[in-house]
């Protein structure tokens, strides 16, 4: 525009709510898994599906987004090193598992919080994460049971809740290679590096060594959980 650059966006109000997938967790009368995340499933299914034929070019996010931000991050901030070399290490192990899978449309924040739900519809919203990367990342939210800032040790056993149902919905319109059902508990931690690399970019790159130890010790007892299931 002659009087700068300007950022125009177009929305309009989705009405509805989200379902939110786990009710036991904070509710002990309400059954585990919400009886609507199969179906919420099957719509990413659709979604893929659909977005694997889109003729556009979608903006690619591999390792330098998901994991060596966060990294580069962490030392600049000159946090304990001994820490960045733990996450970095699972950072490295969980890449080099995820990178070998299929590659699409991946919608990139896709929690219940991004939907609506009305009438018999979804409504997904905030695209503004989307990228050409692995589409099992999004799964990985749809099996996420954990919390983000807290770990706990329940976590696991939520999220293998969740798995069956998410998977059984999802498979319905798009099949998972054995490889992307491997990985998908790997890809709840792999988010868990981009979202705390988005806060820390909100942040502008400050944050304190209880932050840090928060995520380390999240990650960690994370990772201790998976290998145990393995």
């Amino acid at each position: 525009m002659p009087d700068g650059e300007w950022t125009a966006i177009l929305f309009e109000f989705a009405k509805g709510r989200d379902i939110g997938f786990l009710h036991r967790w904070r509710d002990n009368k309400q059954p585990l898994v919400h009886p609507k995340a199969k179906e919420l499933a099957r719509q990413v299914g659709i979604m893929h599906r659909l977005m694997d034929s889109y003729p556009g070019e979608l903006i690619p996010k591999g390792r330098e987004q998901y994991i060596d931000e966060f990294i580069a991050a962490m030392r600049r901030g000159g946090h304990d090193e001994v820490k960045i070399r733990d996450m970095e290490e699972y950072g490295n192990e969980l890449w080099s598992a995820v990178e070998k899978l299929p590659q699409g449309f991946c919608h990139g924040d896709m929690h219940p919080g991004n939907t609506a739900y009305h009438g018999g519809t979804f409504t997904w919203m905030d695209f503004d994460r989307a990228s050409f990367s692995h589409p099992a990342i999004d799964v990985g939210w749809l099996t996420d049971g954990t919390d983000f800032n807290v770990f706990d040790n329940g976590a696991l056993d939520r999220s293998r809740e969740l798995f069956d149902e998410i998977l059984a919905g999802y498979s319905m319109e798009r099949t998972l290679t054995q490889g992307e059902i491997s990985a998908l508990f790997g890809c709840t931690a792999l988010i868990h590096f981009d979202l705390f690399s988005s806060f820390v970019a909100s942040k502008n790159g400050i944050i304190s060594k209880e932050q840090v130890d928060e995520q380390h010790g999240w990650l960690m007892g994370w990772r201790e959980l998976c290998e145990k299931m393995k």
